[in-house]
């Protein structure tokens, strides 16, 4: 039997199928792009979030350390929490260390979020507690996510003094705002490191993909939005071959099959195979993609 789905291509997601139409270029460039695949670890984290934005009445707002090496997927969690968030009645407020060309401190991201004015006129002319009281009462913002956290924490003496009492107060009683910092292990060493915080930060390991049949369901559904025309067989020894390759790790995995379905695009190959994955460092090259190193 052809491993061709004649012409409905039934082994790839219906959603896709009017990518068939685009050229070859435009086809293996979509291939590249990136897009979310549900799984059990990532859903989890994103309830788990969800509950701890239910509970009120507290002292101290709950809040939570979420680490993982990098290419863990950190990111791709905040990215998906932000899609989750919109249907929600609660709100959080979101914010990144790493891409701030500005060069704002972690309280100025926070304010700038929130759309408080923290110029240095504003700071003179009235106290800005009150203010941003008022629009978390309004707003109903019930936290922070801070992503790449690491990078607030890791500065000098003085200013990781200052953001650690900046997430201390975000949590206490004045604001009552949860805190849900990503980052990397050695954010949760500094956070934990305070006795206060270290009480008030729950843990969350962001861990590879171990081989099993978690890892195996993520592969078959992240294979199925991808528009090859042929069948890609990613199993037994070559989902071994792709998990050595990657360490399991979420963004590693997703950089082999994008570079290696974007070359069989070009090749004609039309499906993933072997030697793709046995040659992807030469595919990412190509490509102008890397993989996160594991220790």
């Amino acid at each position: 039997m052809s491993d061709i789905v004649g012409s409905s291509f039934g082994h790839v997601n219906p959603k896709r199928h009017y990518i068939f139409d685009l050229p070859d270029a435009r086809r293996a460039a979509i291939c590249r792009e990136d897009f979310w695949v549900p799984h059990p670890a990532a859903t989890y984290l994103i309830q788990k979030i969800n509950m701890m934005l239910e509970v009120e009445n507290k002292t101290q707002a709950p809040c939570m350390v979420c680490c993982g090496d990098g290419g863990s997927g950190k990111t791709s969690h905040v990215n998906r929490l932000k899609q989750e968030v919109k249907s929600w009645d609660k709100k959080l407020i979101f914010v990144t260390m790493h891409q701030n060309p500005n060069n704002y401190s972690l309280k100025q991201l926070i304010l700038s979020a929130m759309g408080v004015d923290f110029s240095r006129q504003a700071r003179a002319a009235t106290n800005i507690t009150p203010q941003m009281q008022a629009i978390i009462k309004r707003d109903n913002i019930k936290g922070v996510v801070i992503d790449e956290v690491h990078d607030a924490l890791t500065l000098t003496d003085l200013q990781q003094r200052i953001n650690l009492s900046l997430l201390k107060n975000l949590s206490g009683s004045e604001y009552g705002l949860s805190v849900f910092a990503f980052g990397i292990g050695s954010a949760q060493k500094v956070l934990r490191a305070d006795p206060q915080l270290e009480r008030r930060y729950a843990v969350h390991d962001i861990k590879p993909f171990s081989y099993g049949e978690e890892y195996r369901n993520f592969v078959s559904s992240y294979v199925y939005n991808l528009p090859l025309k042929y069948r890609s067989n990613i199993d037994g020894e070559l989902l071994l071959l792709l998990h050595k390759k990657t360490h399991g790790l979420v963004d590693n995995i997703v950089k082999a099959l994008q570079a290696s379905a974007a070359y069989a695009v070009l090749n004609g190959d039309e499906r993933i195979k072997k030697e793709h994955i046995t040659n992807v460092d030469v595919l990412l090259d190509m490509f102008g993609m890397s993989m996160s190193s594991y220790d």
